[in-house]
């Protein structure tokens, strides 16, 4: 894939998904010295999914280096790779995520993380990436989401994209360190640190993809805009007898009936 069909297709899926933000793309370097001058360098601490917000809402290419993004969040920590669970952590947690300590230990099992390592990661609109990322974010409703389910299925019809969650790590983990593992698509609902840190609004959902899976989809939905699944909905009115009452033309009658 060039830069020019990847910033074709941020710009197609955002015109035709008619989404709130633009697609961002999310690229880990393994040396610092690798982060191109486009990028604007976040100098101080910020966790993760407040990056993510920070890029999407003001559609800037911006990086970090794993010093600045480490200890902050113990799932983004465990998602990338580039942390452990905190000592005394299940105790901790008990009576605030968890009622007990022994749920608490739960939490983070079988967790996947990142196959590599890094020094610095760089979080871009994928209309102005100066990279190819690893991993690109869609960002939608639930609507959209549907929307870009059926695009998967119109290229695999066994295709199923997953919606697995317990709240924590949408967009650190489900759509980040999830689709760079397993090379999956992967749905998440924005969670409660996307919102608090990361501007996420009440509906906002999360379709994680690998880079190289992602001109199929766009391919896929061109392709079902033809068709019975496209959007805007072609919402189903048979059931409307005709004529239309002429009250119903007129509110002020409407109102009386």
């Amino acid at each position: 894939m060039t830069i020019e069909t990847l910033q074709s297709l941020g710009k197609g899926f955002e015109s035709i998904l008619k989404l709130k933000t633009k697609p961002i793309g999310l690229k880990f370097f393994a040396h610092k010295e690798d982060v191109p001058k486009e990028y604007q360098w976040i100098e101080h601490k910020k966790v993760l999914c407040n990056l993510v917000g920070f890029s999407r809402y003001y559609e800037l290419p911006i990086a970090i280096t794993v010093e600045n993004t480490r200890n902050l969040c113990t799932v983004a920590d465990l998602s990338m790779g580039i942390g452990t669970i905190p000592e005394g952590f299940e105790d901790k947690a008990a009576g605030k995520f968890t009622k007990s300590s022994i749920e608490a230990s739960k939490i983070f099992k079988d967790m996947k993380t990142l196959p590599f390592k890094f020094e610095a990661l760089g979080i871009a609109p994928l209309e102005f990436s100066p990279v190819i990322p690893d991993v690109v974010q869609i960002w939608g409703n639930p609507t959209q989401m549907m929307e870009l389910e059926y695009s998967n299925v119109w290229n695999d019809g066994a295709g199923k994209i997953q919606l697995c969650s317990n709240g924590h790590g949408a967009s650190c983990y489900e759509t980040l360190a999830w689709p760079l593992a397993t090379h999956e698509i992967r749905l998440a609902i924005a969670d409660i640190g996307d919102k608090r840190h990361g501007y996420a609004t009440d509906d906002d959902m999360i379709l994680g993809v690998p880079t190289d899976m992602l001109e199929t989809l766009y391919n896929g939905l061109v392709a079902t805009l033809g068709t019975l699944n496209r959007i805007p909905i072609l919402y189903n009115f048979d059931d409307i007898n005709f004529p239309i009452p002429s009250y119903s033309l007129d509110h002020s009658k409407a109102l009386k009936h």
